[in-house]
């Protein structure tokens, strides 16, 4: 049923994330995880990994941020913002992850103070990373995120670390404050390069009119990945 039938069973050629492929080893990740990890040190060693590599990536992004990672040798082949994604916006929301992993693990009363300062330090690097990034979108997931977050803390505070709940709430009105004013201008960083997206009225417009296209359309769709087909077909003239 697709339009694109190639594009939604291997994914587009720049961003291998949709299709038919992509899904089955998503399907595969999850079955792995759910038979493997059986244990609560399991769980933490992954949770570990990630927020540790989300970390590395992080500091990438403020030397980037900064002027400080662009090596005239290597400027050719190493990525210019993020090691993550092309769209940085979409890089300062998945470094909300990492953020509430590295709160989580603080909350332990029982770490020792060399796991403190590194899971402190975890923390530090991700939320300086997403207030540079100053965009008002993504401090308002990181405060919808935030406040599940609380929640769940909220409701199980015995043998936690009061004060890190403490300064959890403190990032969490940070964040709300800063989604509705934003940052002003106070950080003075470099620019970073504009993203050009559709509104989501447009989006959503087009998404309706290819399902008017007829009963299949408004059934399976056009298939995964072929977005870009419902764009040409029914873009609004005032794009142009």
């Amino acid at each position: 049923f697709s339009k694109d039938r190639t594009a939604s069973f291997f994914g587009e050629y720049d961003r291998l994330t949709f299709g038919v492929i992509p899904l089955i080893w998503y399907l595969l990740l999850f079955y792995l995880l759910v038979h493997h990890m059986r244990t609560t040190s399991q769980v933490r060693r992954v949770c570990a990994l990630v927020a540790t590599g989300a970390t590395l990536s992080g500091l990438y992004f403020l030397t980037a941020v900064f002027g400080l990672t662009r090596i005239p040798l290597l400027a050719s082949f190493v990525p210019v913002w993020n090691t993550v994604s092309g769209v940085n916006s979409r890089f300062a929301v998945l470094l909300i992850i990492p953020l509430l992993i590295a709160l989580t693990f603080l909350l332990d009363a029982q770490s020792t103070r060399l796991k403190k300062v590194w899971w402190a330090a975890q923390a530090l690097i991700a939320f300086c990373a997403i207030v540079v990034f100053g965009f008002k979108g993504v401090f308002l997931v990181g405060a919808v995120m935030m406040a599940i977050w609380l929640t769940v803390i909220f409701t199980r505070l015995s043998g936690v670390r009061l004060p890190v709940v403490s300064l959890a709430m403190v990032a969490f009105l940070m964040f709300v404050v800063l989604s509705i004013f934003g940052t002003g201008g106070l950080l003075g960083v470099k620019a970073l390069p504009a993203e050009i997206s559709l509104s989501h009225g447009a989006s959503w417009n087009i998404a309706l009119d290819t399902l008017k296209e007829g009963v299949g359309r408004a059934l399976v769709g056009t298939g995964p990945a072929t977005f870009s087909y419902d764009f040409s077909a029914h873009r609004p003239e005032s794009f142009n």
